[in-house]
Parts: structure tokens; C-alpha cells; sequence
């Protein structure tokens, strides 16, 4: 039988596990939650949960962690005295060690095995210092507290303990007006103003058909500038209205932006790319969804699992993992879509066709065109494609290429002279081109649904992109500012069809604002940009920011500089020009290396054969490849031949594509040609000559 000094001790024992534990759990669990709910009310508006049921709730969130962590170690020592004190401290050092992540993660250390390094080097210390030090253990105790206050601070001094006075916030505390618009929003990636612009300042109706139309209704922003030049900071600055920050693009930095904006007024429909601004059911890309807790009142099986979700993503070690240069890239569509009535009559199509026209569409752009439909309440549908973004794959058709060397998916830093950056800036310039039909493919499905006219319909890039000699293309340079710089904005306003080119000094974080204001939402946080639907304020002065290991660096004050004729700079000062009506895409480009004479000619060199050699990337892939695979869209390769002038390229009898020469490294004869789009059949003949003074003189062809 126990003693009554045996039962003292245990029942001092039962009373410091119990203590300390609350304390532990208010650090690692109750009050980091907390923090995070309390600053985000939507999550709650959107599970129906308010007033008495917030209570409830607030009292699940202490009570549940803090019985759990107890109870283990309280009922191991009715047992055994020993092995109960034990579990008390595995318990507590699993939840330290718990504390201590997210602790490293508040105080900068990077995500990863260092972080885990940090916090395990942390939690053991404290779990040693609790254990050693008599003092330690009654601090501890005295925390036991912090569940309870961190409850108060959350219903009576947070955002969403406002909700306790408002039964009925989900309808209208937050949102815009019932009977504003809808609002679609295409963001598209790494797409500078600059690619856009024909000769006169314009956009390019050849090029850009879908875009210029959209323009002719739209108000078209042609100022308007970027806040950074990278995804992880751009869009947050666009969808917040506020300036780039050095955190991660999730909703738990950002928690005030568009989509808890309008989530209580609004139907989401959310697809996003590379950033997590939004953390509601509704942003599940499965199309418009109910914005409350629905007929059966409170949702808190969802709330508890977006909370069990947060606590989970706090504490782990990888978590905001960065996002370095925008190192991301669209999905494909696995099954194409081919331009030819009899494919399109067949139940599968067969995407080996080389005789079909190709079209992969991104299947994100595919999901988001099938929720587009007028719903019961106003809309807001918001797509980031990430196009026309490197790596650089398609032709303007939709049709993929590969290309095979060490050249890599992109010239990283176009050092390798003019030719080169000509090439890079093609290859971008089909891509975008690609992006434009997929614009136009979203703007008909509004039309069709008869959404159009009506709504507020947003296109905009969230950077540009860098092509200047020895720069990498996500550099914010001086030389680089006007392709990195000015990315497009366009909005149609509801009800309005009047086009206009509105050369005010715009910046992307000007949209959030004008979003609200069209919906007739009041924006409850500080926005450092300006609605365009009111006289700016700003005057000249443009600010945009550089990254620097992928964290915020350098604040560009100084106004980014227009060229001569008012636009930022215009198609005149691109490495590749324009092109005509009716002209093949890389008309200019051929113009760039003066061999466009000889395009579509018969190849015809001169008698008395070959002289000299070329050295060909992936030339039995060239010549002879499987049906399945992607074709090559690059003829590339290495001189051996004392011929100066522009290099040919041939395939089955007909020259199709060409370059200038270039210096690489050591090789002082390198050439690289970009193939049209469905020039390759399955089997091919390959010829290569230059073209000379005398005329065209072939090279014998070796594997490289």
C-alpha cells in the first residue's frame, strides 16, 4: 500500500506533467494555430462557423491537443511511476522539437535539413535545460496558461473574433456587393510588353491576333510595370495590391488578397501556379463552388481539417521550399488535340500523326474553360498559365520540339553573341505566340457562355522576361528593365467594349484595388497600389524591385525610362522585327541571318561536290526517328570547312531554315537553325551548305 508521502509525490508528479505540457502545447500547437486563424476570418465565413460555434471551436483547439498530450503520460504513470515520467518527457520533447521548427522557420533558417539541424538541436537543449534546472521547470508551469490567453487574444482580438458579433459575416462582412460582376482574371508567366509591340507601338495583329482583338475592347495599361521579376514575388504584390515582401507565396503571409476579398460574395474558381495565396475549399479547381458551410449549418469537419492541414505544414521542415527563378513549368494536356476534321470525328485521336497539326493544350487551360459558365451568384475565375515561361518547347501552332547537343532547353545566358540572342527571342516569340491562341480559345468559351459582355475580364503577365546579351532571362537589370520590367495589362470593363490605349503610370499592384472597387468590395488593409478607375496620384515615379538569391535585394527607384516615342521600347529594338501578313513565323528570323531569298528554294549547291565537314547534333534523329517521338527542332552543329557566310539547312530537297556562324569557346564555326514547326517527317534527308560568294557550297554531314 502506498504511503501518503508516496501519494503526495505522485499527485506532485501528475500536477508538473500536467503543467508543463499545457505550457509545451501553447508553444508548439495552440497559440502558432491560433495566430494563424485569427488572422484569417474567411476560413471561417466559408465553413459557416460564427458566434457560439467560434467558441466552441476556440475551446476544441485548447482543450483537444492539451487532453491528448496529457493523457498519455498521466495514464502510463498510474502504472508505473518511472515509465510515466518518461513518456511525460518523449512527449514533451516531440513537442519542442515541434516548437523549435517553426521557431527556426520565423527566424530565417532555410527550409530543409538545416532547419531540421536547427530545431533538433534546439528542442533537445530545452528538453536537457527542463530537466537539469529546477528554475526551467517552474517557468514551464507558469506557461501553462499561454492555451487559455492564446484562446482570449483569438476571439476578442483578432479579425476573426470579430465573427462573434457577426452571425451573418459570410454574406456580407467581408466581400463585395451581392450584384457585382464577374471577374476573370488570366495571368499569364514571363511575357514582357516588349514581345507584344509592332512597329508603331501597337500590339502585333500578326503575331497576336487573339490579343489584339481582346485589346479593342479593353482598356490596355501599356505603362503598366511589374513589381518584381520573379513568380514568387509578382503575383503576390498583384493579388495583395501591396509591394513585394522576402516570405513565401502562401496564404498564410499573405492571408489579405483577392481571393479572401471576395470569397464572401463571391463563387472561386481558383487555379494556381508556383504560388498557395489561396487556402479555401472553393480553391480546389473543380469549378464554382458554395461559399458557406451549406444546409447543414456549420462546417467543422472541413475546418478541422484545413486546421489539422496548417499545423502539418508548419512543422515540417521543408516546408516553403523556394521557388528560385521562377523554376516551374506548365502541364500537358497527354492527349493532344488535332486541327483536322477527320480527327476531330474519331473517338481518339492518334497524337503520332505527323500529318495533323498539333495542338497540346495545357490541361489546367482546358479544366478552367469547362468551369466558365454563368452560376447562380457572381464569379470570380482566376488562371495563372504558366506560358509563355521557359523551358522553350512549342512552335505557334501548340506543336512541341525538342532539341538535341549541349545547347540545353534554353541559351541561359544568350552569351554567345547576337545570333543567339535572335534565336532565344524567336523561340520565345513562337511560344507566346502559342499563348495568344490560347487566350483567344478562353475569350471565345466567354463568349459562348454568354459571360463576355458582362464581366470584368483581366489579362495581364505577372514579368517579363530577360533576352539581352550575358544575362540570365529572370535577371532585373539595368539593361534588362524594359523586357523585364513592362508586362502587359489589359482589363475590359463589365458592360463596356470601348478599346483604348490608357498610357497612364501603372503598376500591377493597381489591380487588387480596381478589382475591389468594380466589385464593390471594401478592401479592409493598407494597398500601396491605386484603383484605375480613379485620378492617380503617383505622378512619374515607377519602383520595381530585383531578386537576389530568390529574396528580396534591391529597390529600383528611379523612373524606368520610356523610349523616345512614349511606349516602352517598341519592336524596333528587339534582336528579331516583325513580320508580315501571310508570312511564316520565322520569316524575321531568316531575315536576321539574310538568308530569306533562299527559303523554300530547291537546295542546289554548287558542282564539284562537298568541301569540308559539319559535326550535327542528333543527326540520326534528324534523319531516321520513331513515330512516338518528338521531332528535333533544331538543326545545330559545328563547321569544319574554310567557308564564311550563313549556314543552310535542307530537309528532303528543300531549304527550309538557316543561321549565321558564331564563336563558342574554342569552336569559331558554330551555327544553330531553328526548324519550322512540321517540317520533320519520320524518315528525312539532311543536307547543310553555306552560302558563299560562288554560290551554295554543301558540307559533308558527321554525327556530332
Amino acid at each position: 500500500m502506498n504511503t501518503e508521502s508516496e501519494e503526495r509525490d505522485h499527485l506532485v508528479s501528475a500536477a508538473q506533467i500536467v503543467l508543463a505540457t499545457l505550457g509545451v502545447v501553447g508553444f508548439a500547437v495552440v497559440q502558432p494555430l491560433f495566430s494563424v486563424l485569427g488572422e484569417n476570418p474567411i476560413l471561417f465565413t466559408t465553413a459557416g462557423v460564427d458566434g457560439a460555434t467560434l467558441v466552441l471551436f476556440a475551446v476544441a483547439l485548447v482543450v483537444v491537443p492539451s487532453v491528448v498530450a496529457v493523457a498519455i503520460p498521466l495514464a502510463v504513470l498510474q502504472v508505473d511511476r518511472r515509465a510515466g515520467w518518461l513518456t511525460h518527457i518523449a512527449v514533451l520533447a516531440v513537442l519542442l522539437l515541434a516548437a523549435a521548427i517553426q521557431w527556426a522557420a520565423s527566424l530565417g533558417v532555410g527550409a530543409g535539413a538545416l532547419r531540421l539541424l536547427v530545431a533538433v538541436a534546439l528542442g533537445a537543449t530545452l528538453t536537457v535545460v527542463y530537466l537539469r534546472f529546477d528554475v526551467a521547470r517552474s517557468w514551464l508551469r507558469y506557461t501553462s496558461v499561454l492555451p487559455l490567453l492564446a484562446a482570449v487574444v483569438f476571439l476578442f482580438g483578432s479579425p476573426t473574433g470579430d465573427l462573434l458579433s457577426a452571425a451573418d459575416a459570410s454574406a456580407d462582412g467581408l466581400g463585395g456587393a451581392a450584384d457585382s460582376p464577374d471577374i476573370v482574371v488570366v495571368l499569364l508567366d514571363q511575357l514582357p510588353t516588349r514581345s507584344l509591340l509592332a512597329d508603331d507601338g501597337t500590339i502585333d495583329r500578326v503575331r497576336f491576333p487573339q490579343i489584339a482583338a481582346f485589346a479593342d475592347d479593353a482598356s490596355w495599361y501599356r505603362r503598366s510595370t511589374t513589381m518584381a521579376p520573379a513568380t514568387k514575388f509578382a503575383v503576390p504584390a498583384i493579388l495583395t495590391g501591396t509591394d513585394p515582401r522576402s516570405v513565401e507565396p502562401t496564404w498564410s503571409n499573405y492571408p489579405d488578397n483577392l481571393f479572401s476579398l471576395l470569397a464572401p460574395s463571391h463563387h472561386l474558381t481558383v487555379f494556381e501556379a508556383a504560388t498557395a495565396l489561396c487556402a479555401l475549399p472553393e480553391c480546389t479547381e473543380l469549378g464554382p463552388l458554395a461559399t458557406t458551410g451549406g444546409d447543414d449549418g456549420a462546417d467543422f469537419g472541413g475546418l478541422v481539417s484545413e486546421t489539422w492541414g496548417i499545423w502539418k505544414d508548419r512543422v515540417r521542415p521543408d516546408r516553403d521550399p523556394e521557388i528560385l527563378l521562377d523554376d516551374f513549368e506548365e502541364d500537358l494536356s497527354a492527349v493532344p488535340v488535332v486541327d483536322t476534321p477527320q480527327a476531330e470525328a474519331e473517338e481518339e485521336v492518334n497524337p503520332f500523326d505527323i500529318d495533323a497539326v498539333m495542338t497540346q493544350k495545357p490541361t489546367r487551360l482546358l479544366r478552367f474553360a469547362d468551369t466558365l459558365t454563368v452560376a447562380d451568384a457572381p464569379s470570380l475565375y482566376f488562371l495563372h498559365l504558366v506560358l509563355p515561361h521557359i523551358p522553350l518547347v512549342f512552335n505557334e501552332d501548340g506543336s512541341l520540339y525538342q532539341i538535341e547537343g549541349d545547347y540545353g532547353a534554353f541559351f541561359p545566358f544568350n552569351d554567345q553573341g547576337s545570333w543567339v540572342s535572335a534565336l532565344s527571342e524567336q523561340r520565345h516569340l513562337l511560344q507566346a505566340q502559342y499563348t495568344d491562341s490560347l487566350v483567344g480559345d478562353v475569350m471565345q468559351t466567354l463568349r459562348d457562355e454568354g459571360m463576355y459582355d458582362d464581366a470584368m475580364v483581366v489579362l495581364l503577365a505577372d514579368h517579363g522576361i530577360s533576352l539581352e546579351p550575358d544575362t540570365p532571362p529572370g535577371a532585373m537589370l539595368d539593361v534588362s528593365l524594359g523586357s523585364m520590367a513592362y508586362a502587359p495589362l489589359l482589363i475590359k470593363y463589365p458592360g463596356r467594349s470601348d478599346g483604348q490605349i490608357d498610357d497612364r503610370n501603372v503598376m500591377t499592384i493597381d489591380l487588387l484595388p480596381t478589382i475591389a472597387e468594380v466589385a464593390g468590395a471594401e478592401v479592409d488593409w493598407p494597398v500601396d497600389g491605386e484603383s484605375l478607375l480613379q485620378e492617380s496620384s503617383r505622378g512619374g515615379e515607377k519602383r520595381t524591385y530585383g531578386i537576389s538569391g530568390g529574396l528580396l535585394a534591391t529597390d529600383l527607384a528611379d523612373p524606368i525610362a520610356f523610349s523616345s516615342d512614349g511606349v516602352a521600347p517598341s519592336a524596333e529594338q528587339r534582336w528579331v522585327g516583325s513580320i508580315s501578313e501571310g508570312e511564316p513565323a520565322l520569316s524575321a528570323l531568316h531575315r536576321v541571318a539574310g538568308i530569306e531569298a533562299h527559303i523554300g528554294t530547291p537546295f542546289e549547291p554548287l558542282a564539284g561536290g562537298t568541301e569540308g565537314s559539319a559535326r550535327i547534333g542528333g543527326l540520326a534523329q534528324l534523319r531516321q526517328r520513331a513515330a512516338e517521338d518528338t521531332p528535333l527542332g533544331f538543326v545545330n552543329g559545328i563547321l569544319d570547312a574554310d567557308l564564311s557566310g550563313p549556314v543552310v539547312v535542307a530537309v528532303n530537297g528543300t531549304i527550309v531554315t538557316g543561321s549565321l556562324q558564331f564563336e563558342r569557346g574554342d569552336d569559331p564555326q558554330v551555327f544553330a537553325s531553328l526548324l519550322p514547326a512540321g517540317t520533320l517527317g519520320v524518315t528525312n534527308e539532311i543536307r547543310v551548305g553555306v552560302v558563299t560568294a560562288g554560290g551554295l557550297q554543301e558540307v559533308a554531314l558527321e554525327p556530332w
